[in-house]
């Protein structure tokens, strides 16, 4: 198989296993979960499903990283990866836990570390909320900062406190 054709069949199966983490949500929220756009504002009515949007877009980033409908490549691609991963695709019952760690390997290269995301809300409680419901998808090692523009800017303050000079009125 030449490498083109390598990295074409490569990018569908990417995209593809990709879709298939985030198929319960609605066409419109994978649409904002898989943005190619660095940025991504969630507008909806109550009960539309925005915090499930907005925490499926933080693990998608986490997990993956930004590489969806896009040309990344890992270098290390193999012709067996892609037949471990139409495997992987087209078999729910897939359990080989070697397989599964080299798709992994393959499509995490690029993920985001969680402590470089902030989520923002309007209430401490609604902050907490996100919080654990981002740690119930499966995400137990880092997290994002969640929380209020007041949480987020009383903790740069306590972080960088020595550094900081206020200037009396």
């Amino acid at each position: 198989m030449n490498l083109e054709v390598l990295k074409t069949e490569f990018k569908y199966l990417r995209d593809k296993i990709i879709e298939k983490q985030y198929e319960h949500l609605d066409p419109m929220q994978r649409k904002a979960v898989l943005n190619g756009e660095n940025n991504c504002i969630v507008i909806a009515c109550p009960g539309a499903g925005k915090t499930q949007t907005i925490i499926n877009r933080v693990d998608y980033l986490c997990r993956f990283g930004p590489i969806y409908n896009t040309d990344y490549v890992p270098n290390c691609l193999k012709t067996d990866d892609l037949q471990i991963m139409k495997k992987y695709l087209n078999d729910n019952s897939f359990k080989d836990v070697t397989a599964v760690n080299k798709i992994e390997h393959l499509l995490n290269s690029n993920k985001i570390n969680p402590q470089n995301i902030v989520v923002i809300t309007f209430t401490r409680a609604a902050a907490l909320n996100m919080k654990n419901r981002y740690i119930s998808i499966g995400n137990k090692e880092k997290s994002p900062f969640f929380g209020t523009f007041h949480s987020l800017f009383y903790n740069i303050l306590k972080k960088h406190n020595k550094e900081i000079n206020i200037i009396d009125p």
